[in-house]
């Protein structure tokens, strides 16, 4: 998981990400989240430690990740954060006031163990926001891409949160329906040209199978950028499951044991 994880820190990457629609929904909500949010914030999954920029006043920050590429760039910039496993958080119980998880847990093998520690660290009615994919029948190129384990069904991931004691679960549906059509469009343009780029190349395996970084780069630059803001629309159908991922925002009862 370490080397996956290094290798989606790449400058690559993370200019893809820079102009993802998934990346840009997510940030909205968590900016409104972030706003009423006071205390000690852990980001797990923290990366380059983007998420600094939403904060604003107030908050004490601290970052974790797996990938040793990211924490060092995050440490460059002089943020706050370790490197480590979600699984096995090295701080103490009922530590911090708010937990953020975005888009970590489809790449934890252990999911179960990751909530229990997120559960774990936060204080007696403490916030968790986390994000994640959804629909397994939706797997595609950039779940392989991405390193991810699964994609979640809503009432899988809320059983889950019910064995590990979390409260008040809260869920928006994020991607219904022109995130859908546009990854659709993507998974599409991607495979005629990894096709194209592919002929004559018998070392080019994987493609046709999901989208090279370099194609996907080019896709990002040349469409996402500029329709962004169409994204907005599918804020109205957050109540609608039919979406690609979700957000949940959970609390940890006000008497809770660790």
């Amino acid at each position: 998981m370490k080397n996956e994880c290094d290798s989606m820190w790449s400058k690559e990457f993370a200019a893809i990400r820079k102009y993802s629609p998934s990346y840009y929904m997510s940030n909205y909500y968590l900016r409104r989240f972030l706003k009423n949010m006071r205390g000690n914030i852990l980001d797990v999954g923290s990366g380059d430690c983007s998420k600094v920029k939403l904060l604003g006043k107030g908050k004490n920050y601290m970052g974790i990740d797996i990938s040793e590429v990211a924490v060092d760039r995050a440490l460059e910039q002089g943020y706050q954060v370790r490197q480590g496993d979600v699984t096995k958080l090295n701080f103490k119980s009922h530590e911090f006031d708010c937990v953020l998880a975005v888009d970590i847990l489809e790449h934890v093998k252990d999911d179960n163990k990751m909530l229990q520690e997120l559960y774990r660290v936060l204080k007696p009615g403490g916030s968790l926001f986390l994000t994640t994919v959804l629909h397994q029948n939706m797997w595609g190129p950039l779940d392989v891409d991405a390193g991810h384990y699964k994609r979640y069904e809503p009432e899988e991931l809320m059983k889950m949160f019910k064995r590990t004691r979390w409260r008040s679960c809260q869920q928006i549906y994020v991607g219904f329906p022109f995130l859908n059509i546009y990854r659709e469009f993507q998974y599409f343009i991607g495979r005629i040209l990894s096709q194209k780029q592919a002929r004559g190349n018998k070392n080019a395996t994987r493609c046709g199978k999901y989208i090279p970084r370099g194609i996907l780069m080019k896709l990002y630059q040349k469409t996402a950028r500029f329709i962004l803001p169409l994204f907005h629309f599918d804020r109205l159908f957050s109540w609608c499951p039919r979406g690609r991922g979700i957000i949940i925002i959970a609390k940890k009862a006000e008497k809770a044991d660790a």
